[in-house]
């Protein structure tokens, strides 16, 4: 709607040379698509999409998008609305200039500056149910998190550029027009389908946030101070002792808007699993990945250092 314009992307990171995006001049330009919503009654899962065969989401609720954005400093000082899938999921700008997520209706103010003029990317992801809720992460670090379930009945369309309504009385694109370039949008299902089991994958930052890979790259399972392996014994410094690493951070947490919510920053703590703390689980991935993980015991590293030790684990 409005007049929305392709421009050449390749300047953005991770471009190739002919990427196109989607200008768009923050006054009357948008597009409209189908939901994808709850994902168990998109379209997709319910009639099938560009004449395929319809998806089979049975039982899926989670799900997530991503793109990159690059937003123009005229745009600042106003609300602005860049995805909007329902009302659901939604990825916003206030009007002081900070990125929002929108989960369940409610928007979570980030309080982190938008870069205008710049590439960023944005993920907003419900990976693991109502209990882990809603997560936005900015350039691969968790931003703003939720949460809770969301409403699965919202029918409301996928709006890229403008608000998003159901024509009574709210219509789509008639409000919070978004001012700059929106590119690589994708939107993603998670999980197993009850009626054939489909597997749809979990999601996993390390590997399914484009800025995430690139700047774990030089890091390896296991290894927390990013020289590429996994040693020592608990004596050396952490630089080059990834035990010393790990105690070091014993039991880190990292809680956006309350929640524990891992990011590429936790990784770099000994946060393997990006869920938030460095705890027993991260230690397992540890020990099986060090060289000489039989012979490392955690509670005799931790009473050295004068730590209470973890329940029946070594």
């Amino acid at each position: 709607m409005g007049d929305p314009k392709y421009v050449n992307t390749s300047a953005r990171p991770h471009a190739d040379a002919n990427d196109l995006g989607i200008r768009f001049d923050g006054v009357n330009d948008y597009l409209e698509a189908l939901r994808l919503g709850q994902p168990s009654t998109s379209e997709p899962a319910v009639t099938g999409a560009d004449g395929l065969a319809p998806e089979d989401y049975s039982g899926i609720n989670n799900r997530g998008l991503q793109f990159w954005a690059n937003p123009d400093p005229a745009g600042n000082g106003n609300v602005q609305a860049l995805v909007q899938d329902t009302e659901q999921h939604g990825v916003r700008i206030s009007a002081a200039g900070t990125w929002i997520m929108r989960y369940n209706n409610v928007d979570v103010d980030s309080g982190v500056g938008v870069q205008f003029g710049e590439w960023s990317h944005l993920m907003l992801v419900r990976p693991s149910g109502a209990a882990g809720g809603s997560q936005l992460y900015l350039n691969g670090v968790a931003i703003a998190a939720r949460g809770g379930g969301y409403n699965g009945g919202d029918e409301r369309p996928l709006t890229v550029g403008a608000n998003t309504g159901d024509g009574s009385p709210v219509f789509p694109g008639t409000a919070d027009f978004y001012t700059g370039i929106i590119d690589d949008l994708e939107l993603f299902v998670l999980g197993t389908s009850t009626a054939t089991q489909t597997d749809y994958g979990t999601f996993d930052l390390g590997s399914d946030n484009p800025v995430a890979v690139e700047l774990l790259s030089g890091f390896v399972a296991g290894d927390i101070n990013g020289d590429g392996v996994v040693n020592g014994d608990g004596t050396g410094l952490a630089a080059s002792d990834d035990i010393t690493a790990y105690l070091d951070n014993w039991l880190f947490e990292n809680r956006v808007n309350g929640i524990l919510t891992g990011d590429v920053n936790t990784r770099q703590h000994g946060d393997f699993d990006f869920d938030g703390i460095v705890d027993l689980d991260d230690w397992q991935v540890l020990r099986m990945t060090h060289p000489n993980g039989a012979g490392l015991n955690l509670g005799a590293l931790l009473n050295a250092r004068g730590v209470p030790e973890p329940c029946a684990l070594t």
